[in-house]
Order: C-alpha cells, then sequence, then structure tokens
C-alpha cells in the first residue's frame, strides 16, 4: 500500500487570502458576468423559436433599427419573450420610442394614460383624472398579458385625431389626452401635436394646479 503524502502550503507556494480578499475577488467575477450582454442581429422581428437566447439578452432588427429584450412575462408561469424596447425610428417622421412593460390592473387598455403605482412595485396605474397629484409618465401602446402593460414613456404617438396642430397636449378632468388646457386640477404638458393624428409624446416631470 502506498503512503500518503501531506504537502504543506509552502511546498507548492499555495498562498493563503483573507476573507475579505475573498469576497472583493466573487463580487468582481460577479459584476463582470452581470456587464456581459449577448446582443443578436437580424432581418425582422425576432421569435423564440428562431432566436432563442437567455433572459436579459439584446435583439436588434437590421431592417428598421428597433430594438427587443428577452424579458420574463409572468414569473408564475415561467412565461418569456422578446419584447419591444425601442424603435429605430425608420418610418418617416417616427420619433424614437422608449417602451417597457410594466406589471399593471388587468382593466387597463391600450391608449391609456398612467401614473406610477402606489401599491404595485415597478407597476402602473391607469389615469382616472388630473386631479392625482401624481404625474403622468406614459401611455398604454398595448398587453402582451392581463396583468402586464407595454408603456411608451417617450415617443411618437399616432392614438389621436383631430387636434390642432402644433398644440400643446395635456391629461383632461378625465384622464385622457386634451389640447384645450385645462381649467382646473393639474396642468402637465405632455407633448406636441405634429398634426391633427400624430403627436411627440414627451411628458414635462412638473405639474401647475389650477383653481
Amino acid at each position: 500500500m502506498g503512503k500518503i503524502r501531506i504537502v504543506k502550503s509552502g511546498d507548492i507556494g499555495v498562498r493563503s487570502v483573507t476573507d475579505q480578499q475573498f469576497l472583493d475577488h466573487a463580487n468582481q467575477n460577479n459584476a463582470e458576468f452581470v456587464n456581459r450582454q449577448i446582443l443578436l442581429k437580424g432581418n425582422g422581428v425576432p421569435s423564440n423559436i428562431t432566436d432563442p437566447a437567455p433572459f436579459g439578452s439584446f435583439y436588434k432588427n437590421n431592417l428598421t433599427g428597433d430594438r427587443y429584450e428577452q424579458r420574463e412575462l409572468d414569473p408564475n408561469t415561467n412565461g418569456y419573450d422578446w419584447q419591444l424596447f425601442q424603435t429605430g425610428g425608420a418610418a418617416p417622421g417616427e420619433a424614437d420610442r422608449l417602451i417597457e412593460d410594466r406589471p399593471c390592473e388587468p382593466s387597463l387598455v391600450a391608449g391609456d394614460l398612467v401614473h406610477e403605482s402606489k401599491t404595485v412595485a415597478s407597476g402602473v396605474d391607469k389615469v382616472v383624472n388630473n386631479t392625482d397629484d401624481r404625474l403622468v409618465i406614459g401611455i398604454c401602446m398595448g398587453k402582451p398579458s392581463t396583468n402586464v402593460a407595454s408603456i411608451m414613456f417617450i415617443g411618437s404617438y399616432t392614438g389621436i385625431s383631430g387636434f390642432n396642430t402644433g398644440a400643446k397636449v395635456y391629461c383632461s378632468s378625465t384622464g385622457i389626452l386634451t389640447y384645450t388646457l385645462p381649467t382646473t386640477g393639474y396642468v402637465q404638458t405632455l407633448g406636441n401635436t405634429s398634426d391633427g393624428s400624430h403627436m411627440d409624446f414627451r411628458p414635462i416631470m412638473s405639474q401647475i394646479l389650477r383653481a
């Protein structure tokens, strides 16, 4: 039977490290891993079948410049998909958009203005009037699921009609877009119209209370 040799650290140049040094290296490795991003490119809208990628990956549509991120739709069902978060502005007269999926109430529909939610972390609430002291932050562009909404915070919006060209846009007393300056409630400029059916949505993050 062979002998077992005990090797001392000095025999092979092993150097001990303190707990703090170990933690510092571990934190550095974690930070470098988090900062790595997977970027895919292709001609067209991505799909999980032809363009699978881990959560947090990015995809750029070479034809339009649109950017997508692989996001979790519902943590309860482990659903995930590519979600549009910024358009390339390729269409004539269309500005870049900033779009993000947020938790929401089931009754929220496309076209609704939203506030930051007081009850749901990272969520949004529908704007129902202009007397709430919360700022209007975005517009619902659609819903990938019942309790998740795609919110546009900045960008070109076409969900209006009959507006005056070049007018400032506000939130009305009933919580919808209007080019008529409110006489009561909070006044917050949400953007300007480029014509009767298009507006540049860029809400000013301040408001004035009218009597």
